[in-house]
């Protein structure tokens, strides 16, 4: 086995020490994947997990602490089209722990699959046409 990686919620680290954690990196855990989902308080309750930021950030640090790889995922259109604006916001704050962590703060570019009606559109931003999106 080369490597070993877990999806966690915040919730999942928070009881843990830190050194029950580094002994889980030295017998083979290398990286987690943290649903953070938002950094806004405001939306989170919707998710019904039962997180916060506040909680977010702490499971990351205690993971980093232990050596423990993070990758963290958050959902832009969580709160709907209103809360859009917050997200880009207070998702802000969790751009700043992923830079505090070593990680690459920016998101992996998005491609549609070959074949559905976006693609098309997709060629014709690359070309320099540009593409046009209407609101819904």
């Amino acid at each position: 086995m080369r490597r070993v990686s877990t999806y966690c919620l915040p919730r999942n680290v928070r009881n843990k020490p830190v050194q029950e954690l580094t002994e889980l990196r030295e017998a083979g855990l290398t990286l987690a994947y943290i649903g953070a989902e938002s950094g806004d308080d405001t939306v989170l309750p919707s998710v019904n997990k039962g997180e916060t930021f506040e909680s977010t950030r702490d499971a990351l640090d205690k993971l980093g602490a232990a050596g423990i790889t993070r990758s963290v995922m958050l959902l832009s259109g969580l709160g709907g089209q209103i809360r859009l604006i917050a997200f880009i916001t207070f998702s802000a704050d969790i751009h700043k722990i992923l830079e505090h962590i070593g990680v690459d703060p920016e998101a992996p570019r998005i491609t549609p699959a070959r074949g559905l009606p976006l693609w098309d559109d997709c060629a014709a931003q690359e070309s320099g046409e540009g593409v046009e999106a209407e609101p819904d």
